[in-house]
């Protein structure tokens, strides 16, 4: 009989039954586990050295108390046999509310022998790209405590961003001063929770879950600005929302290992984001004024990962677009594939 633990989060009771969840799977939408490569793998020491994989370890915490995780050993599969394992400092990570957190970067160094009888290494020289078409075939088991509760995550590595949200601006903008809306918007220190949640799963829902979330936390964020850039008709109003996040907000795309999800506020008093930035600002906006909009994320010239994250309105006729990464008023770059995520229907 499997052994059920009872604990709390977020004031929230959940259950951990056999002490054992798969990796992306969520104390009840409450708590997810990323393993993800935070440099290339690559062999160090010559042709007879050790092949280093260097990762981290990220959870991320959409409940409204802090989550203290310890993380006492991780194993390490190639084709479902295990071929190593590390154990981490046992040092506690706290990850704050509505946030997330990573251990410091793990590498685990697998020597020749081990490559030679795995089969690894006569893989790296057959496949394409070598030691990263390696790491594709590897799988890890992280062994944690959460809250005091032992839980086992198995994941495959993520390389980069994989849901590859980041169809960029055409050139660097001059934008303008925020001294033109200071007046609508909060001081920076005012609010809590301002600084990016990092999202290094890259996981499309993953994205949209916390994007949704980020909206509904902090409409406050965009109350006043929402009023003044209401317009006479539908249209209007996305054109005068269009106009300011193009005029104001730089577009600066982020790292390649992590996707920021900036609170709104974050974002006017930085004057900077990517996509999904400016649609988390977008939404907000449309939020306070009551006007339902989805989320469109795209993929390009028939490429399997997501690229591009931007609003759409909905209209008795069709849709408005509304996309300051590109120069357009209710333009659209044709895509290959899209998935469509309504915020109203999902709102909680």
């Amino acid at each position: 009989m499997q052994k059920s633990s009872w604990w709390i989060l977020g004031g929230i009771a959940a259950a951990v039954v056999g002490v054992k969840l798969l990796g992306l799977k969520k104390f009840n939408d409450l708590l997810s586990i990323s393993v993800r490569l935070s440099g290339k793998p690559a062999i160090k020491g010559g042709v007879f050295g050790n092949l280093e994989v260097p990762f981290s370890v990220v959870f991320t915490n959409r409940t409204s108390n802090e989550v203290k995780i310890r993380i006492p050993a991780i194993q390490l599969f190639y084709n479902n046999s295990e071929i190593g394992n590390i154990a981490p400092q046992a040092n506690v990570l706290l990850v704050k509310q509505y946030a997330s957190s990573s251990f410091p970067t793990l590498k685990f160094l697998i020597p020749i022998t081990t490559l030679v009888t795995s089969g690894i290494g006569k893989d790296m020289l057959m496949l394409p790209n070598g030691p990263s078409d390696v790491v594709k075939r590897m799988k890890v088991i992280v062994h944690s405590a959460v809250n005091g509760v032992d839980v086992k995550f198995e994941e495959k590595f993520s390389s980069g961003n994989v849901s590859g949200l980041g169809l960029t601006a055409r050139t660097e903008r001059r934008v303008r001063s925020k001294a033109d809306y200071q007046h609508l918007i909060a001081p920076l220190g005012s609010l809590d929770r301002t600084d990016p949640i990092v999202n290094p799963n890259g996981d499309i829902d993953e994205t949209l879950y916390l994007m949704k979330d980020i909206v509904s936390r902090t409409n406050a964020d965009t109350r006043k600005l929402a009023a003044h850039l209401k317009g006479s008709s539908l249209e209007g109003t996305c054109r005068n929302i269009f106009n300011f996040v193009y005029t104001y907000i730089q577009y600066e795309p982020d790292s390649a290992f992590a996707e920021q999800l900036r609170r709104p506020l974050r974002t006017l008093h930085d004057q900077k984001g990517d996509c999904d930035c400016y649609s988390i600002l977008i939404g907000s906006i449309l939020a306070n004024l009551g006007i339902p909009f989805v989320w469109r994320v795209t993929a390009y010239n028939n490429k399997p990962n997501f690229q591009h994250v931007y609003v759409i309105v909905p209209t008795p006729k069709g849709y408005i677009i509304v996309d300051p990464v590109l120069d357009n008023f209710n333009e659209e770059k044709p895509f290959s594939k899209n998935k469509d995520f309504n915020f109203f229907k999902y709102k909680s």
